[in-house]
């Protein structure tokens, strides 16, 4: 505030006397420092509300998708689709184990939360064998299944 009044005294030396008005210069450092003060608590405020949305937003859900299809490419409904966690996998998978149904689409969907939200922050992969079965045909396959993705396979099963 000093270095304002200051600068509003020198400027005014160079001024005629009848210019000089000790008022205005007071007046105009006053208003200046409100100026800046809501100008930074504003900025605050940003600041606080950005950081606030950005820590709400969700991340996307860990979900495994398995198609299942036939020998002639039709998806199968009704198919028992079992996971299993491969613990002989680089990085060693945990134990894991989960059984859908295939839907009316043919693929049968997992939700993967409960799998992850055991492992680390650092864990963000797993592997699994997936077993498929219907009546008496059956198929297999692995799959890479990463945090907050959506991983898809596709199952031929085979009489």
């Amino acid at each position: 505030m000093f270095k304002n009044i200051l600068f509003q005294a020198t400027k005014l030396r160079n001024c005629r006397q009848s210019d000089y008005n000790p008022k205005k210069i007071i007046f105009t450092t006053r208003k200046n420092n409100t100026m800046n003060k809501m100008v930074r608590t504003i900025g605050y405020l940003s600041l606080i509300t950005i950081l606030i949305v950005l820590s709400s937003c969700k991340k996307d859900p860990s979900i495994l998708k398995v198609f299942v299809r036939s020998e002639n490419n039709e998806l199968v409904n009704n198919a028992k689709v079992v996971i299993i966690g491969d613990v002989n996998s680089d990085p060693a998978t945990p134990e894991y184990v989960d059984t859908v149904q295939t839907n009316s689409s043919g693929f049968a969907y997992f939700d993967m939360e409960s799998f992850f939200s055991k492992l680390g922050k650092k864990e963000t992969t797993g592997y699994f064998d997936v077993i498929v079965k219907k009546d008496t045909a059956q198929g297999s396959g692995y799959i890479r299944c990463r945090a907050h993705i959506t991983n898809v396979l596709t199952v031929i099963i085979e009489e």
